[in-house]
């Protein structure tokens, strides 16, 4: 396991009933409350007198901005603890709340790309997967060793040796370059389908 999972774990088991463990449940419930608060704000501010066309995305934009809000506010709490205490638990939740948050990210921009139906969904699920997958291997120290199993798998393209990891990162900055070139045309399909006269 992560030494500093493990680390994490043992003070939480320690402190579970001590104001340390006490202070750092308050900030998170603290960040959560608060950016629950704002995104309502800004959700009842769209609604009232922003354009037709944010009030459509709202509810996605709402979605990625919750998590990356508490990330920002837990942050600010860890920040201020930490001249008085340690601030594991506070560590695990902002990895927690980053995943959540690029995960949401993920999926608003995959529904900005895609058309709406089973592929869309397909590409949703697999995506969170991958990365909740990504995030636990992270967290548990695995992920380095994952990576050095697939640079000792090498084999050869003509006379350059290759190794495992090498292909799968080819093939990863591939399909985020598509991604991005799709996300990018999509983006200007829908500014020229709103030109009402062009020249």
């Amino acid at each position: 396991m992560n030494p500093e999972l493990q680390l994490v774990w043992q003070e939480l088991l320690s402190d579970i009933s001590t104001p340390v463990a006490l202070w750092q449940f308050a900030i998170i419930a603290l960040a959560c409350g608060i950016a629950w608060a704002v995104n309502d704000a800004l959700r009842a501010y769209v609604m009232r007198s922003a354009p037709e066309n944010w009030k459509l995305g709202i509810g996605s934009i709402k979605r990625v901005l919750f998590p990356l809000s508490t990330l920002i506010i837990v942050q600010i709490g860890k920040v201020i603890l930490a001249h008085w205490q340690h601030t594991s638990f506070l560590n695990l939740a902002s990895t927690l709340l980053l995943g959540m948050a690029v995960i949401r990210l993920v999926v608003y921009a995959v529904r900005y790309i895609v058309a709406p139906g089973g592929l869309l969904k397909t590409l949703e699920n697999s995506l969170s997967g991958l990365i909740w997958i990504v995030l636990a291997l992270h967290l548990s120290g695995l992920l380095p060793q994952l990576f050095q199993v697939l640079e000792d798998v090498k084999f050869k393209i003509g006379k350059h040796p290759v190794d495992l990891l090498l292909v799968l990162q080819a093939i990863s900055t591939i399909i985020i370059t598509i991604f991005i070139a799709l996300w990018i045309s999509r983006l200007l399909e829908n500014k020229l389908m709103r030109t009402e006269q062009l020249n």
